[in-house]
This record gives C-alpha cells, sequence and structure tokens, in this order.
C-alpha cells in the first residue's frame, strides 16, 4: 500500500511539472537564422558559391557570408531589418574585379582592376590608372526588407534536425548579369592593305557597377584590346570587316559623354597609320538573353599602298585571326 502512494505522488508530481510544446521550437541563442535562396537560371551560370553582403537597416556594412553551395547562404541575424547583396562566386576569384565602398550599401561597388597601358603609342597622355582590365562575368542582386522579429530569435518553426536550426526565414532572388558585351564592327575599305590587326584603345566606358542602385558607376576607363578577327567581302576581296567582343560594366547613365575609339594599323609599306573615331552616334543597345549588347558598327577606308619602304616585319605586329564565312554558289 506504501508502495502504492509513492507511485501515486511522483505521478502527480510529473503531471504537474510537465508541460504540452507545439512544434515552435524554443532556441536559446540571441539570433536568427535566415535563408538566401539564389536561382541562377536567368543568369545562366553555375557558380562555386555565392557570396551575401548584409548592411543594416541604415545602410552600414554588417556581415559577409561566403557559402559553398552557390544554391542558398544561411545568415545568422539579430533582430532588425537588413539588405543583402548577392553574388556569384567570392571577390578573390575575380581575375580582372574588386570592390570598392563596402562600408554602406549605397556606395558599394565592383570597380574593374586598373592595368597599365601595353600600346603606349596610342592615346598619348591617358593615364595610366583609368586603364582595366576586361571584367569577370558577375551576376547580382539585392534582397531588401529582410526582418527578423524577437519571436524569430525565440522560437523557430520546425524542430532542427541532425542540431543544425531550421531556417527562421527564407527569401528568394533570382541575380541577373550586371555585365555587358560590346560587340564592335569594323568595316574596313582596303583592308587588304593592313599588315597586321589594329591595336585599340576604347574610352570613356564606365569603370565599375554600383549594386543598390543598379547602374554604371561614373569613372570612365580605357579597354584596351586587339581588333584581330577579319573577315573578307567575298565581292570585294580588297575591303573587309573586322571585329571583337569586348565585355564591360556599360555605358553611362549620364547624357554628353563621348565615347572614342582609337586604332593603330600597320600598312603593307610598313608605315603606321593611326586612325581616331567619335563612335557614340554609331553605338545601339540591344537586350541579348543574359545581358545587354553594345553595338558599335563603323566604316573607315585605309590608304591604297604597295609593299616597299622599311617593309613590314615587325616583331610586335598583331597576328590577324581569320573568320571564315562559307560563299553561296
Amino acid at each position: 500500500m506504501k508502495n502504492i502512494l509513492i507511485i501515486s505522488a511522483l505521478a502527480g508530481v510529473l503531471a504537474l511539472s510537465s508541460c504540452w510544446r507545439d512544434d515552435l521550437y524554443y532556441a536559446t541563442v540571441d539570433r536568427a537564422t535566415v535563408r538566401i535562396e539564389a536561382d541562377w537560371t536567368p543568369a545562366r551560370l553555375t557558380p562555386n558559391g555565392v557570396s551575401a553582403f548584409v548592411f543594416d537597416r541604415n545602410g552600414a556594412a554588417f556581415d559577409v557570408v561566403r557559402s559553398n553551395d552557390s544554391r542558398k547562404a544561411d545568415l545568422s541575424l539579430p533582430e532588425g531589418f537588413y539588405s543583402v547583396v548577392v553574388l556569384n562566386n567570392t571577390l578573390d576569384e575575380y581575375r580582372n574585379i574588386e570592390s570598392a565602398g563596402t562600408d554602406r550599401l549605397e556606395t558599394f561597388a565592383l570597380m574593374g582592376r586598373a592595368v597599365s597601358p601595353n600600346f603606349t603609342s596610342l592615346g598619348g597622355g591617358t593615364r595610366a590608372e583609368s586603364f582595366i582590365g576586361e571584367p569577370d562575368t558577375v551576376a547580382g542582386s539585392v534582397v531588401r526588407n529582410i526582418e527578423v522579429t524577437r519571436k524569430m530569435i525565440e522560437y523557430f518553426r520546425t524542430k532542427p534536425h541532425g542540431m543544425e536550426p531550421a531556417p527562421a526565414a527564407v527569401y528568394q532572388t533570382a541575380p541577373t548579369r550586371i555585365i555587358s558585351v560590346a560587340d564592335i564592327r569594323v568595316h574596313v575599305k582596303g583592308l587588304k592593305y593592313a599588315a597586321g590587326a589594329p591595336r585599340t584603345h576604347l574610352k570613356n566606358l564606365s569603370g565599375g557597377y554600383y549594386l543598390d542602385s543598379d547602374k554604371p558607376h561614373s569613372l570612365q576607363v580605357c579597354h584596351e584590346f586587339v581588333l584581330n578577327n577579319r573577315c573578307f567581302d567575298a565581292k570585294d576581296p580588297r575591303n573587309g570587316t573586322i571585329t571583337r567582343q569586348l565585355a564591360t560594366f556599360g555605358l553611362h547613365d549620364e547624357t554628353g559623354v563621348r565615347y572614342l575609339m582609337e586604332m593603330e594599323f600597320v600598312l603593307l609599306n610598313g608605315e603606321k597609320h593611326p586612325v581616331s573615331l567619335d563612335v557614340t552616334d554609331a553605338i545601339r543597345v540591344t537586350q541579348g538573353a543574359t545581358h545587354k549588347i553594345i553595338h558599335i558598327e563603323v566604316e573607315i577606308e585605309l590608304p591604297e599602298v604597295i609593299g616597299n619602304g622599311d617593309g613590314a616585319f615587325d616583331p610586335d605586329l598583331e597576328e590577324w585571326e581569320d573568320i571564315d564565312v562559307d560563299i553561296p554558289m
């Protein structure tokens, strides 16, 4: 009888001290896990990972999270409001891009890495620091109005699995490419008189991109390259077209910017023939499947020459990369 009374007393104590808990799981941390899910389908990219730059409600930098899983990044955030910049890969993986103004959301920009010019005979007086390398392929987006409440911090919606807390909130984003492509086409009358591909400077394009405002940086830079893809006209083989595609941060939003292109041809007789063009009015922009395409199409004429004089031999002469075109019969 005594044993029965003891067992009954213990059962009563247990019943009074126990409580029913719903499927909300109590968390003893002062932060909540917020998950950013990235869909790279619009950008047609398969990144190695994802970088998430976190800014607080005042636009001040709060944290940087890097994830090896390109599909998601889990952020541990205290109570408050946040914005997150999402980029493919990490900044260290970009060869010709660096960051600037990372302490504030409104000033956070991706900038082209400065390079020194190799074609010193072009663009005399142009500062070396205004030259940038061809930017890497970058896609980004900004996730805004992320809210972490006290309730989200204290409770999760489902019990953790494997000691990993379930996210208190999930935000989805689809980053798009911020890098444009300049499609340059120069129709050359007398192309047969060129001994090599022209060294080229394209001036005053944007040198970076603001992620928050989604617009090109106001810095004007110069791209240096060789127009080495040529195709002769089927009807008149003396003439032809030289082309090149170039990755760029794009055109400026501001009106009044003039875009210049300088080319230096070496003719068959060894003479150098410079060509300077204002290509501003020859520019048109179209939207491709994943990025903007900046079309630059101009016409020039080279002088007719005979291979004499000092000759066209030059160890630094830029070689052509011919493009084969089927001739309709």
